[in-house]
């Protein structure tokens, strides 16, 4: 078998994949770059296949620092999903918001929130498999809004993503969790303690009783 086979690639598609999760993103990127020429080549760069390799490629580069190149491939991917699948896919919201944290990863703010407003819209008019990608897009774009300062408007955002996961996943489930999480992170900052331990002791599932000192360990 060569390495154009379909066994090789998909072997080495699965290897590129464990370098990055073991954090060993040259080896990762050496890889990943070989198997995106290849399937490029016996694909064709629009190749259903190709766009997630060459996916996970642009996400080696942005965890390398290298943002730039990472955006041109994210915008490649947009662009041909785009086309080819349309706007309220999940494989097209997915591609934009990764662009959008490439270009919030960059500063460049503006681009980042038009994109993920436009990434929420499409997903809410979606029929199918949208609210997981939307509430998604709400995260990262209340995370835009928080490094800029825009702490009202990321409140806004938090507080809708923990009362949708809510409502979807119930209190108890690991993102609804991890959004409550964040949002009591916020009310920290600003000092607002109590709305933060009402919060948390939600997140916990436990009466207001229950909540240990204010020296007892924080998550």
């Amino acid at each position: 078998m060569g390495d154009d086979h379909s066994f090789t690639l998909h072997a080495m598609t699965s290897l590129a994949a464990t370098y990055r999760n073991q954090g060993k993103l040259r080896e990762a990127a050496e890889l990943g770059i070989r198997v995106m020429e290849l399937k490029s080549k016996t694909l064709g760069q629009e190749h259903y296949d190709t766009l997630l390799t060459i996916a996970e490629y642009a996400m080696t580069l942005s965890e390398q620092g290298q943002h730039d190149e990472a955006e041109l491939l994210e915008v490649h991917i947009f662009d041909v999903s785009l086309k080819n699948l349309g706007e309220r896919d999940p494989f097209t919201l997915n591609s934009m918001i990764n662009l959008a944290v490439t270009y919030g990863n960059q500063g460049h703010y503006h681009k980042a929130e038009n994109l993920l407003s436009q990434a929420i819209a499409a997903a809410a008019a979606a029929t199918s498999d949208k609210n997981q990608v939307m509430l998604q897009a709400m995260v990262n774009l209340a995370s835009i809004y928080g490094n800029q300062g825009s702490w009202k408007q990321a409140e806004v955002l938090f507080t809708q993503v923990v009362e949708l996961r809510s409502k979807v996943l119930g209190d108890r489930h690991a993102d609804t969790v991890a959004a409550m999480e964040d949002l009591v992170m916020k009310y920290r900052s600003q000092g607002r303690l109590r709305e933060a331990d009402e919060l948390r002791l939600r997140a916990l599932g436990m009466d207001e009783g229950e909540l240990e000192d204010e020296d007892s360990p924080r998550w």
